[in-house]
């Protein structure tokens, strides 16, 4: 009797054991941001860390001298594409935010290649490149070949797919894959577009009527059901963030606080809404900027972090995280 309690105490015992090893952390997000702020020598540095939603957990990915222009998690959460100048030009660079390891894609010439977009097969980045003489939108290729890597096209030129006299700024993919967002002063201010990827079917979304200054801080962001795009934007002397719904024609403004709002970024499910506010004074350095938090709607507005090394630029939410065991 007492052999048989024992093996089953220990088969119990090896069995919660099994079950601990093999557990799962559920999947997860973080997010992305990128500073800017001043060393010790009074020299400007920038940096992209992440750090998860409760402001706990800020890790350093990468740290140069000049200013990040733009941030974008790969559809995996496995990769974040950023532009930075190491040479005598910005150019497009992917990190694993687990290893740290560095992929450059786009050339160190004397061409700025800036805000980064996956699409949501994560095949391809629609970027701001000055190659044709002004701002225009171009794809490079990024063929994700499998779970761990990405291997970029480096020697194959990026496509053009506005080519206008104009200037086109800061790209956005929709999650669904069929359009992309963008900037283009085409109609006197910098207004809101949508464009098919191969550069077809250009039309308008925000108007002069609601932004006469235009549409002149970034990024922009998708809802994840690619029916929103949320944008900053200021009339009169702020900054705020706003979302227009597709179809709708008149957008809506969802912060109205004493400070600047901008780059906002939607969660995975939807239901909220991280982005930069300068909102609070930090005690330290009046007017930095930090992360905040709200719900999709507006409400709910909650400080998330101070933003460790700097002055936050720009917020970028996860995909959901791989789960580790």
């Amino acid at each position: 009797m007492i052999a048989t309690v024992r093996l089953l105490a220990l088969a119990g015992f090896a069995a919660a054991f099994v079950s601990h090893a093999t557990a799962e952390t559920p999947p997860t997000t973080r997010l992305a941001y990128a500073t800017e702020s001043s060393s010790q020598f009074d020299r400007r540095c920038y940096a992209l860390y992440s750090i998860a939603l409760d402001g706990s957990d800020v890790r350093l990915l990468s740290m140069q001298p000049r200013p990040i222009a733009g941030i974008d998690w790969g559809p995996t959460a496995r990769k974040i594409a950023y532009a930075d100048s190491w040479g005598p030009a910005l150019s497009l660079w992917a990190v694993e935010p687990n290893d740290l390891d560095l992929d450059w894609f786009t050339t160190r010439d004397i061409w700025d290649d800036s805000y980064p977009s996956w699409s949501p097969d994560g095949r391809r980045i629609a970027m701001m490149s000055n190659r044709a003489g002004n701002d225009e939108i171009h794809i490079v290729e990024a063929a994700e070949l499998d779970a761990d890597r990405v291997d970029y096209a480096k020697t194959h030129d990026p496509t053009n797919i506005t080519h206008t006299p104009v200037d086109e700024r800061w790209p956005a993919w929709s999650p669904v894959g069929d359009v992309i967002a963008f900037v283009s002063d085409r109609s006197g201010t910098f207004q809101i577009h949508l464009t098919d990827p191969n550069g077809a079917n250009v039309r308008q979304i925000t108007h002069a009527r609601d932004f006469p200054d235009g549409i002149t801080r970034p990024p922009m962001a998708w809802s994840p059901d690619g029916r929103t795009l949320a944008f900053s934007a200021r009339v009169g002397k702020r900054y705020d963030i706003y979302f227009q719904r597709l179809g709708d024609r008149s957008p809506r403004r969802l912060t109205n606080s004493a400070g600047h709002d901008w780059s906002p970024t939607y969660s995975p499910s939807g239901d909220r809404i991280a982005f930069a506010s300068s909102r609070t004074p930090n005690v330290r350095q009046p007017g930095v900027a930090q992360i905040w938090m709200m719900h999709a709607n507006g409400s709910a507005q909650e400080h998330v972090a101070n933003g460790v090394g700097g002055t936050v630029t720009q917020v970028d939410w996860s995909p959901l995280l791989p789960a580790s065991r």
